[in-house]
């Protein structure tokens, strides 16, 4: 499956902006390895995490932050987000249980500069140390710039309180079951032919749900699907 990471800068801005539901923990890794090298596209992945967090599930997440080039990213600008945007205090608590586990086990690199190939020796290169941000300097990543639009960190978004234009109620009513199916299958670590199985969900279906590609997949298939697990999961699907 190719990737719209391969496709021009433009076309990957746009499609992150415009679809953010349909990325999946993979896509994010990869994209916030991609961003080292392209300042903009840093920006978007932060306003991304900002938004989007809680539709990510932050144990697959963390599995593939691992095998990236720089997993530490995530905890640069997750840092920058805690310190810097405005949230209430429950979600804060939830916002820093998610980061957490998205963030277990990963460890901060030797200092560097946060970008590659982007900020020219000299003057340049010394702003970038003198005037580092401490978000993500605790870190050892080193970048005088936020990774905001026009450097507004603006508010921590969350699925009671999303982005009113980009979220509509079928999208979250999807995402309720998608994570039922999703949260069922990493905590009890079943395999997909297992969640097949229990399920009824096809193997192409099952591909989509786990890598949040819904479009074509109808609410009422996938709150069908999730009330299966009810009795694996010990809770209830209303």
């Amino acid at each position: 499956m190719n990737s719209f990471l391969n496709l021009p800068r433009g076309d990957i801005y746009n499609y992150i902006q415009i679809y953010p539901l349909a990325l999946s923990e993979r896509d994010v890794a990869q994209a916030l390895d991609k961003s080292r090298f392209d300042p903009r596209l840093m920006e978007i992945m932060a306003e991304f995490i900002r938004d989007f967090w809680w539709r990510l599930n932050s144990m697959q997440l963390n599995k593939v932050l691992k095998k990236s080039k720089s997993p530490y990213v995530i905890k640069g600008i997750t840092s920058v987000i805690l310190d810097l945007c405005e949230m209430k205090q429950p979600d804060r608590v939830k916002f820093s249980q998610w980061v957490y586990f998205c963030t277990r086990g990963i460890k901060d690199p030797r200092p560097q500069l946060l970008y590659i190939g982007v900020i020219p020796f000299g003057k340049s290169l010394l702003l970038e140390t003198t005037e580092a941000v401490p978000a993500f300097l605790k870190h050892q990543l080193i970048t005088k710039d936020l990774p905001f639009n026009k450097a507004k960190p603006c508010h921590l978004k969350t699925s009671e309180n999303p982005s009113k234009n980009r979220v509509t109620e079928v999208d979250l009513l999807k995402f309720r079951y998608c994570e039922k199916i999703k949260t069922a299958k990493y905590i009890k670590k079943l395999s997909n032919k297992v969640v097949c199985e229990i399920t009824g969900i096809n193997r192409v279906f099952l591909s989509k749900i786990l890598n949040n590609k819904l479009d074509g997949i109808s609410v009422e298939y996938l709150q069908e699907k999730a009330s299966r697990l009810d009795l694996l999961c010990g809770e209830q699907v209303s």
